[in-house]
């Protein structure tokens, strides 16, 4: 048994805005929250420790295809059922796996005290009783052989680098260290009258891995990245299907094609947390799922599609487009120095769209910033854009703001000219009409 590191982790960045979300790690032992790029917290690290917990009781990794494959699972939460692989499995520890496996993190375990006490109260109703030591005698007894070849293996290398003098020929053959037959939990007859039982061992180590974990989680803040609060021990596994970085980047293009842009953000982002240098290779390609996915999500959950905007931007700082969604959250937020910035770059890239003048007329505006709402709204009266009569009324409301009465009633006139049926200005023009009407 080892302690290892899943490899999982919020890429820590140097610029924590523009670098957000950035996925580092394996897939196959993600949360799907994290998989699709989402912000995680400590729960995240709950669910991949589920994941472990399954193997143990299973014997077979959860997650299991090509790159690809394994993202749609993990993005699913979609994994065989525990129950069909292990009939006899109790029902209540089944409970508690499945809980830590929910795909939405509300409906897992909060905290990894919660499951610890639950694993505990396993043992109790079960009347289990491993312990440490039992359990460490037990895979002292499976793993003998390997343990014997392992153990002749580092005494010969001892023996090489220590004794230069020593007769080699004497000695055991020194092999490189390296198992590549390594084999879940060795020879699979060792493994069959094992199983019936598993559950019982099990339980051990997942307190050990649950234990660790929540250690580790009493020295973190509540919702911070998982940088370092996911480690635990497991049996050595199998080395995963191993896709070559060519082969990612293609699965990551095939999504883009097929609009599955969450998918394709997630695995360009696999790649370029081996290698940041890669990008060079799809940057139009990450450029473009990065897009697409923020306009998928700006209806629905602004945070997250202004990261994957700002991530967007670090590959092309003049992207129009872009800077264009990005000043609109920035409005619909209420964030009116962040708008202003960036409907002020779009404005210079673009001086000819009216868009931009547009929102900066309506910012200054509701700021009370007449002088330059009026002036912002000029410019698009200016490049007649379809909207013309809208940025007519608004200027006249401006125009009334300042005191501006004929400024004002000219602009109303303009915009009923241009067009009939805008009732708001109508409405207002009637209203100053029969203002001016009665005065004496």
């Amino acid at each position: 048994m080892k302690i290892i590191d899943f490899g999982i982790a919020k890429a820590a960045s140097h610029n924590s805005t523009t670098h957000e979300g950035l996925i580092k790690g394996k897939l196959a032992y993600m949360s799907p929250e994290q998989a699709t790029g989402k912000t995680i917290d400590h729960r995240s690290d709950i669910f991949s420790t589920g994941i472990i917990f399954y193997e143990l009781l299973a014997g077979r990794r959860m997650f299991e295809g090509e790159t690809m494959q394994i993202y749609t699972q993990v993005r699913d939460a979609r994994y065989e059922p525990l129950d069909k692989l292990l009939p006899d499995l109790p029902a209540k520890l089944l409970g508690v796996v499945e809980r830590a496996l929910a795909k939405e993190p509300d409906e897992r375990y909060q905290t990894c005290g919660e499951m610890l006490a639950d694993l505990e109260n396993c043992i109790f109703e079960l009347s289990v009783r491993p312990n440490g030591r039992s359990f460490a005698n037990f895979v002292k007894e499976f793993f003998k052989e390997e343990f014997a070849v392992e153990e002749t293996a580092l005494w010969a290398k001892t023996r090489i680098y220590g004794d230069e003098k020593s007769d080699l020929d004497s000695q055991p053959t020194a092999t490189d260290g390296t198992f590549a037959d390594t084999v879940f939990l060795a020879d699979p007859q060792k493994w069959e009258p094992f199983r019936r039982n598993i559950w019982r061992f099990a339980l051990v180590a997942g307190m050990a891995i649950i234990g660790f974990v929540f250690n580790l989680s009493l020295a973190e803040l509540p919702f911070t990245p998982s940088d370092r609060s996911v480690s635990a021990y497991s049996i050595e596994l199998p080395p995963p299907d191993v896709d070559t970085t060519g082969d990612q980047i293609k699965a990551a293009r095939d999504a883009l094609q097929a609009k599955q842009f969450s998918s394709a953000v997630a695995l360009f982002e696999v790649v370029l947390a081996d290698d940041k240098s890669s990008i060079k290779g799809f940057s139009d390609a990450y450029f473009e799922a990065l897009q697409g996915l923020a306009e998928e999500l700006i209806s629905t959950d602004k945070e997250s599609a202004k990261g994957f905007l700002l991530k967007a931007l670090d590959i092309k700082p003049a992207s129009v487009p872009v800077l264009s969604k990005l000043g609109y959250i920035y409005l619909r937020d209420n964030n009116y120095p962040q708008a202003i910035d960036t409907y002020q770059k779009v404005a210079e890239l673009e001086p000819q769209l009216p868009n931009a003048f547009f929102n900066l007329g309506y910012i200054y505006a509701v700021t009370e910033n007449y002088s330059k709402a009026k002036e912002m709204y000029a410019l698009v009266v200016q490049l007649e854009p379809a909207f013309q009569d809208e940025a007519l009324f608004n200027l006249a409301m401006v125009h009334e703001q300042l005191g501006e009465r004929r400024q004002c009633l000219k602009s109303l006139k303009q915009a009923v000219e241009i067009n009939p049926a805008n009732a708001s200005a109508l409405a207002y023009l009637k209203q100053i009409t029969e203002q001016k009407e009665q005065i004496p």
